[in-house]
């Protein structure tokens, strides 16, 4: 169905529509996730929409997708545990666990929640919803991603998930570029923003967005092929090599679900700090 990218605006507003070819969603850690959750929910839209068309002050308007998906260590995995999880466990900023979910952590009006739960983002299942997790999305339906420009640090350890989005979006005839920096945490380049490596993938970043935005309608296609997308290495040299694809081939979808289904049913209720009650400071 051809759709006419003919937009409107409520009177008084400050600006006329932006085109969607100017549009870049963009996210680090958890704003990576909010990114990738949201490029999902227009495409699950636009599967299961017969206009591909909402009503936006009284006006049927098309919901087309950005001109590109550009993450930096992006936090998809809510419950931690893929493997990288553990593997990398000794080099990057994390502890094992969200301090929130760990007996120790003091109480407060707010949490424990009522009724208590396992984890203070929702209960330890819900955690494994697509929109929570987006590492659970089965692979299919990333069909259709915009272009995808994604950097992920390899000691980090949610390195897992950066490696699975690429890999699903690349399966399903997705354009992919990928930049994986060795030996570097999550969220380098604002936590060490002097490290060449901060610069170098800050710089990379910004020139992504500008051009696959002045080159987006040459990647609507969904049938573009492996010699469109690019998985690289940069050293602590600062070489960069050519990554191969293959090491993106585990965990698969159903080992991920798995995991983080066994990890949802051993976490324990947060109820308060053992011998301590409530406190009424936040």
């Amino acid at each position: 169905m051809a759709i006419s990218l003919s937009y409107t605006h409520p009177a008084g507003s400050l600006h006329t529509p932006v085109s969607p070819s100017n549009i870049i969603f963009a996210g680090d850690s958890a704003g990576g996730n909010l990114a990738v959750a949201l490029t999902q929910t227009l495409l699950s839209f636009q599967r299961t929409s017969s206009t591909r068309r909402i009503n936006f002050h009284s006006a049927a308007v098309p919901l087309p997708l950005p001109a590109a998906l550009t993450i930096v260590s992006p936090a998809l995995d809510q419950l931690l545990c893929l493997p990288s999880w553990y593997a990398n466990a000794a080099n990057d900023i994390f502890e094992d666990e969200l301090p929130a979910t760990l007996p120790s952590f003091p109480s407060c009006s707010a949490w424990p929640s009522t009724p208590p739960r396992e984890h203070p983002y929702a209960p330890a299942r819900t955690l494994l919803h697509p929109l929570a997790s987006p590492c659970t999305t089965p692979p299919e339906k990333w069909r259709g991603c915009p272009p995808l420009w994604i950097a992920a640090g390899g000691g980090e350890r949610l390195l897992d998930v950066a490696k699975v989005l690429a890999r699903d979006v690349k399966d399903q005839s997705g354009f992919v570029e990928y930049v994986q920096y060795d030996g570097m945490p999550h969220l380098w380049p604002f936590v060490f923003k002097g490290w060449w490596q901060s610069r170098n993938v800050t710089g990379r970043w910004g020139e992504a967005c500008v051009r696959l935005s002045r080159q987006s309608l040459h990647h609507k296609s969904t049938e573009l092929g492996d010699e469109n997308c690019m998985a690289v290495v940069v050293g602590v040299d600062g070489r960069t090599k050519s990554l191969e694809w293959k090491s993106f081939s585990t965990p698969v979808w159903k080992q991920i679900v798995e995991l983080m289904e066994t990890k949802a049913a051993a976490m324990k209720v947060y109820e308060g700090q053992k011998g301590k009650g409530r406190s009424s400071v936040l």
